[in-house]
């Protein structure tokens, strides 16, 4: 994705969810963690729709999404705390 494109959206709970990019399990923990101490309702998404995955068992690679009109300010979160 480059800077000018949109992120990928599709609805979450009903709600329009951007998706902010694929990681290592561990690693969108620590960025859900992030975005939640800024209060970024950021959800995780796996490969799997059972409950075991939303557990924290699936360690594969993830979707990290946030709602769609608070996209642009987890990015600034995100880039913010990663200098």
């Amino acid at each position: 994705m480059g800077l000018n494109d949109e992120p990928r959206v599709e609805p979450i709970g009903g709600e329009p969810y951007a998706l902010v990019g694929e990681f290592d399990r561990f690693y969108a923990d620590a960025l859900l963690m992030k975005l939640h101490q800024v209060g970024i309702p950021a959800r995780i998404r796996t490969p799997f729709e059972q409950a075991e995955a939303y557990t924290g068992v699936y360690t594969g690679v993830v979707s990290l999404w946030v709602p769609q009109v608070l996209y642009e300010r987890a990015l600034a979160w995100l880039e913010r705390d990663a200098d």
